[in-house]
């Protein structure tokens, strides 16, 4: 399924790049910005996957009610552009999610960056795959902090300067779960809105590869389907991050 799934990506990603540099967009009710690629890539990959697993699908650009889909056992779950303000602003973060959740969990995820050629997989039973430019390898031995490039809160800068972390990043989308999984980043602390398609097909990603992502009110691995579709607060660090630190600081913050 991994091949299926970098192919339909790479031609999804060919028709977003066909609008890259229209700086045309209308704004939703949630008062995220919407563009064509979007719309396109959207209409493409529900075609595309029904004809991979035909299962339910939910997208960002179609939400279902929740009294439809509160019994789904399986479904795809979709960004078709993660990072439309990278897109907007011409920044090349930007990138398609696709999950495959059952029973409230992502079990297989892949993340195509476009612009970047970079597309990351990863199945339960198959381990983490890369596909893309060699990537450098991260400079020094300090801890390497991510944040998003237009959703980063003063929680968020407060929460990093409690843990004494001084090395931050911004990059946009779901990007930084790849990065993180190739290890040239440490910690993702999210105290910002966010949605369950931003991040499903990292977390099985990170899950796969001795990195982990956690709930900050629950305390546990995050679960999808949600009647609001909203995440919780959340870390994704890897091995290399002392746990109980984040607890402790999460807890105060």
């Amino acid at each position: 399924m991994m091949e299926e799934l970098h192919k339909i990506s790479q031609e999804a990603g060919d028709l977003i790049l066909k609008y890259y540099g229209d700086k045309t967009f209308s704004v939703k009710e949630d008062l995220s910005p919407i563009t064509l690629a979007d719309q396109a890539s959207h209409n493409f990959l529900v075609n595309a996957l029904k004809q991979i697993k035909d299962i339910p699908i939910l997208s960002e650009e179609n939400i279902i009610p929740y009294d439809i889909r509160k019994t789904w056992d399986e479904f795809w779950l979709i960004d078709p552009l993660d990072g439309t303000k990278e897109f907007i602003n011409g920044i090349d973060e930007f990138c398609i999610c696709i999950a495959l959740i059952k029973n409230r969990k992502p079990v297989m995820g892949a993340i195509y960056a476009p612009a970047l050629k970079e597309f990351y997989w990863a199945r339960q039973d198959k381990g983490v795959q890369y596909k893309g430019p060699k990537r450098e390898k991260r400079n020094g031995k300090g801890v390497i902090a991510v944040t998003s490039r237009f959703h980063v809160s003063q929680k968020t800068k407060d929460f990093l300067e409690a843990i004494k972390i001084d090395n931050v990043i911004q990059m946009g989308s779901a990007l930084k779960f790849g990065r993180m999984a190739l290890g040239e980043i440490d910690l993702y602390p999210r105290f910002e809105w966010s949605k369950e398609w931003d991040i499903a097909s990292g977390h099985i990603i990170l899950e796969l590869c001795d990195s982990s992502i956690v709930d900050m009110k629950t305390r546990t691995s995050l679960l999808y389907n949600s009647e609001t579709l909203q995440n919780n607060n959340f870390f994704a660090h890897t091995c290399n991050i002392n746990v109980e630190i984040l607890n402790i600081q999460g807890a105060l913050l």
